[in-house]
C-alpha cells in the first residue's frame, strides 16, 4: 500500500451521539468483492472518535440494482492514538441501510457507507 491514496467519511446518527468523522485510508486489501480497510481519524465532531485514532472495518459489494442483496459492512473498530494499524475486521458484516459500497479491480472503487 505504499502508493495508497484515499479518504473515508462516517456520518452516524446514534442514541449515544451523532458523529461526522473523516480521515485518510492507511490500508486497503481487496479480494474479489470484499475489501479490508483501515484509516487514520483526521477530523471529528465526536470525542468518541478522537483525532489521531485509527479505525478498521471490512465491506462487501453485493452488486448493483434493485434485485441484488444490500451491500454489507462490519462496524468500525476504533483504536486509540498510537495503536498499530489493523486492516479489516473479523466481525460479522451486516447489511447497510443507506449508501452504496463499490469494490472494484480498477482502483477507482472503495468502501463507503452512510
Amino acid at each position: 500500500n505504499s502508493n495508497l491514496i484515499g479518504q473515508w467519511v462516517l456520518q452516524q446518527s446514534a442514541p449515544g451521539g451523532d458523529a461526522q468523522v473523516r480521515g485518510s485510508i492507511t490500508c486497503f486489501n481487496r479480494s474479489r468483492h470484499t475489501a479490508d480497510l483501515s484509516g487514520l481519524i483526521e477530523r471529528s465532531d465526536n470525542p468518541a472518535f478522537a483525532v489521531g485514532g485509527t479505525v478498521s472495518w471490512t465491506v462487501g459489494d453485493n452488486g448493483e440494482g434493485a434485485y441484488e442483496p444490500p451491500d454489507e459492512a462490519t462496524p468500525m473498530t476504533l483504536f486509540v492514538s498510537g495503536a498499530g494499524p489493523i486492516c479489516g475486521s473479523n466481525q460479522t458484516r451486516v447489511p447497510i441501510t443507506h449508501g452504496n459500497i463499490q469494490v472494484r479491480a480498477d482502483g477507482s472503487g472503495g468502501g463507503g457507507q452512510n
